[in-house]
């Protein structure tokens, strides 16, 4: 493997640098992703109850035990200022869910940016090599079959990397982006919900 990368050139290190990143996120935002599916029907449930039995506090209390959820910062949020005489309502609570979408959304810019530029990458890497060939065609003939090889397979070789990188990158960019898309309606409909029921739209 190592051979292989070396036979890649130089452009081979980024684009390992770039697969080590786009792992590093991927595991990351899969453990994430894993632990809000694991408490969202629980919060879902809960945030319903407190509707309708209106007893904020207590689930303030409860919901603080998620505290690292954006969706449980969001609706504790809510119950805090649900029957509050406050103006704007609606946009301090959009404000609330601006930042905690970003949590979110973390890391996937640089996911996405991973899956665009590595096959970049392999293409530049294709063409330094196949500029190397043609220079040593041009210069020695057929006679150096070696260096033609050489140059030859630095193509072939960057170009397949920079497409391995690039393929799981954004099949995973999309997964997560759907997940987190999906989120994000949730938090709009019980929103939307909570804004009904106090009839706080008209504040």
């Amino acid at each position: 493997m190592v051979e292989l990368f070396s036979r890649g050139g130089p452009l081979m290190v980024p684009i390992i640098i770039s697969s080590l990143l786009s792992v590093a996120i991927i595991i990351e935002r899969s453990f994430y992703f894993n632990r809000l599916n694991k408490v969202s029907v629980s919060l879902s449930r809960q945030f319903n109850e407190c509707i309708e039995l209106q007893n904020f506090e207590g689930c303030i209390g409860e919901l603080r035990k998620y505290k690292d959820n954006p969706i449980s910062s969001i609706y504790i949020e809510l119950f805090k200022k649900a029957k509050s005489e406050i103006q704007n309502f609606r946009e301090y609570i959009e404000t609330i869910a601006g930042y905690e979408v970003k949590k979110l959304e973390k890391f996937l810019p640089a996911l996405a940016t991973i899956s665009y530029t590595s096959p970049l990458l392999g293409i530049l890497g294709t063409v330094t090599g196949m500029i190397r060939s043609f220079s040593v065609l041009s210069q020695s003939g057929i006679e150096s079959s070696n260096l033609l090889a050489k140059g030859i397979s630095e193509a072939l070789i960057t170009t397949a990397s920079g497409l391995a990188v690039a393929i799981p990158s954004i099949i995973f960019y999309n997964i997560f982006s759907n997940k987190a898309n999906k989120i994000v309606l949730e938090i709009e409909y019980w929103v939307e919900t909570l804004l009904a029921e106090f009839d706080i739209k008209n504040r």
